[in-house]
This record gives structure tokens, sequence and C-alpha cells, in this order.
């Protein structure tokens, strides 16, 4: 059976199961898509988007509409739905939107793309807590150019300082968004991240773990994920004469554990070790390290994180040699929460690389802010996105992606944004395009069968 048609099973039965698990009828009444107090089975919203990219890198397969340099502009149409059930001491949500593209000017060519999420959280008495995920895309790689990055989500998330410095310095929230967002197995869905599997990309990735509160201050735990991300088939339109990528897939298996304690009620201490396998065309290897990171509350408004370890790379199979010597990994953040403004900010160099093509660590950086002033109707946001795989035989140039928005409500269903992203991409090891570019516009008019808060 075709990779489409497991996914697009996997998400029938899903939704099937969904129905028939909670048995209840519609409530939409009262449904918030950030902060639901009903169980059921909801319609979040709906939308209809115009785009315009400028020199589409990466958008078509070779072969099928010649260089893929002309400007491109295209029609998307997408829906939300979901099933929420929650209790006391337990919550699951599933979501699925479909998306479908059709272009208006340049290369003909129309696609279905889709996007599902599941998660959940159960409390067993006061000291135990598991908690599981499963996320999966289909896209075309223009239009994840505007896919929202973890810390853009949790920056336009409706939360307190408090529930925002826990899930990121600690990964646990009383914040049911924000603890679904730091404790799923991420994606690559960012354009800087994504931009090696070529013109169609399929993502997904599972997640599970369990937690143990020994005291107020003390919580173990550990968790395994696994995570796939490669090219896919290209949209109704395209041809099948051969995919565009540099890395045609990665899978990737993790385990970790942890313990947290806190030394005060400002500041946290984590101690992680982990062990991720990397499987690609090009290596089979193993990427161990361990951390300790530091978590503290500077005020009402800041928080900072700076951790610092050693790991080392054990490979199976390469094609490209690794330093095998005992490595520094490391990692610091810094956020700010005030009445209208939210800043999220880190960079990271975990041991091996993402794409598991050889290189010795990879820089990551996520830049998030948002401007949101409680009862406004306007609202403004942008993001940064940085990948830089290090070692000798990778060019010191990253791939990095800019990102700005801005909101206006209408009234309490309708609505307008309108963004712009920027995509540099270089060239390297083996790519055999030259440093690349691409840059979009995207207006979408969209619908929330509920008022916004």
């Amino acid at each position: 059976m075709k990779l489409r048609q497991l996914f697009l099973g996997a998400v029938t039965v899903a939704l099937a199961c969904a129905v028939i698990l909670r048995g209840q009828s519609f409530e939409m009444e009262t449904f918030n898509p950030l902060s639901s107090t009903t169980s059921g089975l909801h319609l979040y919203g709906a939308s209809v988007s115009g785009s315009y990219f400028s020199n589409p890198y990466g958008v078509f397969p070779t072969g099928v509409f010649g260089s893929g340099t002309s400007d491109l502009s295209t029609l998307q149409t997408s829906a939300t739905v979901g099933w929420l059930r929650q209790s006391q001491t337990a919550i699951m949500s599933l979501t699925y939107s479909p998306m479908f593209v059709h272009t208006l000017s340049g290369p003909t060519y129309q696609s279905l793309n889709h996007s599902v999420a599941f998660s959940g959280k159960k409390t067993f008495g006061a000291k135990w807590t598991a908690a599981g995920s499963a996320q999966g895309v289909i896209s075309d790689f223009s239009q994840l150019l505007f896919a929202t990055t973890p810390y853009a989500s949790a920056s336009k998330v409706e939360s307190t300082f408090d529930d925002l410095a826990a899930a990121v310095l600690t990964g646990r929230s009383d914040n049911a968004a924000l603890a679904a967002l730091f404790t799923s197995a991420p994606l690559a869905t960012s354009p800087e991240t994504a931009v090696l599997y070529g013109s169609r990309i399929l993502a997904a990735s599972a997640g599970a773990s369990v937690s143990y509160a020994s005291s107020s201050r003390s919580t173990y735990q550990a968790s395994l994920q696994i995570i796939r991300a490669q090219y896919f088939s290209p949209g109704s339109n395209g041809s099948s004469s051969g995919p565009n990528n540099v890395v045609p897939a990665t899978t990737s298996g993790l385990g970790s554990v942890a313990w947290s304690y806190s030394l005060t009620p400002r500041t946290v201490l984590s101690l992680s070790a982990s062990t991720t396998r990397t499987i690609s065309k090009y290596q089979d290897a193993y990427g161990t390290q361990a951390m300790v990171t530091i978590g503290h509350t500077l005020s009402r408004r800041w928080f900072v994180r700076a951790g610092l370890g050693a790991g080392f790379i054990s490979p199976l199979r390469e094609t490209i040699a690794v330093s095998q010597g005992i490595q520094a990994p490391w990692r610091a953040g810094i956020g700010f929460k005030g009445y209208a403004h939210t800043l999220l900010a880190s960079y990271e160099r975990p041991v091996a690389d993402m794409y598991g093509l050889g290189a010795n660590a990879t820089d990551v950086i996520s830049v998030a802010w948002t401007w949101q002033r409680p009862g406004r109707s306007i609202s403004a946001s942008g993001a940064f996105g940085y990948v830089r795989l290090v070692g000798p035989r990778f060019s010191n140039e990253g791939s990095w992606t800019a990102h700005a928005s801005t909101q206006k409500a209408f009234g309490p269903h309708w609505g307008m944004m309108i963004g712009y992203t920027y995509l540099h991409s270089p060239n390297i090891l083996i790519a055999s395009a030259s440093t690349a570019s691409q840059s979009g516009v995207m207006a979408t008019l969209y619908w929330l069968p509920v008022s916004r808060r």
C-alpha cells in the first residue's frame, strides 16, 4: 500500500475512533480553539488564502516544470476539525486539517495537503503522569514557508507568565496547549529544516513519556520518540520523473531520561541523558549526550535558561567520517511575556545532525515574537529560524527563514491575516544548486464558528 493511502487511512480511522469513543453531539457554541472547556467533535474554523512566490526553489520536482524558477501564485482553501475529551485527570485531543492548493498563474499545478495531530495526557494519583502524541504532515514545500513553529505557536497561546515559563523551562505546564507544544515529538516542517527533502514532504512523529513527581520540587521523566521525514510524491499534476532532494528520507529514534529539581521557587536544575539513532542514505549512527541545564525566572516578565554537557557519536555506517571524540553540546534561551508582547528565543547545539548527512553537530536558532493587546482587533507577529550543520565537510553558512505577519479581526467570527516569508538556503555538500532564496506573500481570510476572546 502506498504511503499516501496509509496516511489517509490513518486519518480516517483516527477520526472515526474519536466519534465512536465520545459518542455525543456537536458542542460548538462555547468552543475556543486555544482553551476549550467542552468535550466533543468541533469545527475549529475555515480559511481561503492567496499566495505569491518569487523564485519558488524546491516547489516542483526536477524536470516537471523546467527549472522551477518562475514566479508562482496559488489559491489555497482549508478547514480544521477536531475532537476533544477531557476530565479532571485526563485530556485527549485530535485535529485534522486538509488543504487544497491550485495555481492561479505560473506552472499548472494542484495538490491536496494534510495535517493531523493527536495528544493525550493522564494523571494517576498525585505523582504519576503519562503522555503521548502523534502528528503527521503532507505538504508542498512552498506551503511550509508559512508553517508555524512551536515557539511561534507558544507566543500566541493565551497563557499566564507562569504557564509559559514552566513550559519552556521544565516542559510541563498546567496550560494544555503549551504542554502539548513542548512535549510533542518535533516535525521537520519549518522551511529551514525541510529544505533538503525536496518539493513535497511527508513528516511524521510519535512520542510517549511517563513522569514521577517524588515531591513538590523533584520530578523524574522518561520518554521515547520516533521521527520520520522524507520526500513525498508530487501533487496530482506532478510528474514522477524524480524527486528534487538532497536527502530522500531520514528516520530517528530517541530515548531520554531526565530529572528536574526546584532549587528555589525561581530556579530549576535539570539533568538529562539521551541517545538518538539517525538512519539515512548516508549514515546510520548513534548520538549520545548528557546535559546539565539551569532555568531561572528573573522577574515577573523575564526568564532564562542555559545548559552544557558532553556527548559523542558512534557510527554504524557512514559515507563521511565524523568526529568520534567527546563534544560539548550546549543550549541557551530567553523568554519575555508582558501585557501585549511575548518573546521567545533559543540557540542549541546538539550532537550529530537531524538529516543523517554526517555532521558532527547542528546549530539551531529559533526566535518568535507576538504583539497582541487584549481587547484589540489588530495583532502582529514575527519569527526567525536558522539551521547550520557543523563539520569540516560543511559550509559555514546555514539555512535561515524570516517571517512577519499582521492580523485584523473584522468581528467576532471573521478576520484577515497577511504574512511575508523569506528563505535563504546555501549550497551544502552534494546539493547541485547554488545558493538559493525564496520569498512569499500570503493573504488569508478566515472564519471561526465562535467569537474570539
